[in-house]
């Protein structure tokens, strides 16, 4: 569609985008007035628009001069073709900055595994469910049915289990809260709290 702008043969700089498209100067002004764009890498006439060219701020329409499918093309060629250099740098970097990056790494973790333990406790009460103990640093997550050892050998590790809980929304039928006592307790107890046995 045309912004209403007239765009002349006679215009200096349209005559050299035209020399550079490698089409005619009667051909690109036309599909200027007629709000349409020649791309420069498929020669498409295309809508004058950001459905069909990438923004470009320096741009007299502040439109990329090539569409964003070639746009797309030429950029998945460069990577391809500058992989085995970016794979070198990005070797190089780790290897000069290995500390740095593991401190980084091992800091993020821990923040990482603060925040959904937090939420973990938040989702299953904040308190054991056998004897009450509201403690932060004493509660564990407790597998119902005791099949937390075949749970952790199938997904990893603790954080593994606490992210595919949170992504099954925290469900409650076969997790609780228990303190460390009860939780020990449930496990050298044929998987009974002796809580439960004595009140029994």
């Amino acid at each position: 569609m045309s912004d209403g702008t007239h765009f002349s043969v006679e215009n200096a700089w349209l005559k050299i985008a035209a020399t550079k498209l490698g089409v005619p100067i009667e051909e690109y002004v036309f599909a200027l007035n007629d709000g349409k764009k020649i791309c420069g890498g498929c020669r498409r006439s295309l809508p004058r628009d950001a459905v069909h060219f990438g923004a470009m701020a320096a741009a007299f329409d502040k439109l990329k001069s090539r569409c964003r499918t070639c746009t797309k093309e030429a950029k998945k060629e460069h990577y391809s073709r500058t992989r085995p250099q970016q794979r070198e740098r990005q070797l190089r970097y780790q290897q000069e900055n290995r500390e740095r990056l593991y401190a980084y790494n091992a800091k993020w973790q821990r923040e990482r595994n603060a925040a959904l333990r937090a939420e973990l406790l938040e989702a299953y009460g904040k308190k054991c469910n056998c004897c009450g103990e509201r403690e932060r640093i004493f509660l564990d997550l407790d597998h119902i049915n005791n099949d937390g050892a075949e749970h952790r050998r199938e997904l990893g590790n603790g954080t593994q289990v606490m992210l595919a809980l949170k992504a099954q929304g925290w469900p409650k039928d076969r997790y609780q809260l228990l303190c460390c006592n009860c939780n020990q307790g449930k496990a050298r107890n044929g998987g009974i709290c002796p809580h439960k046995t004595v009140q029994s």
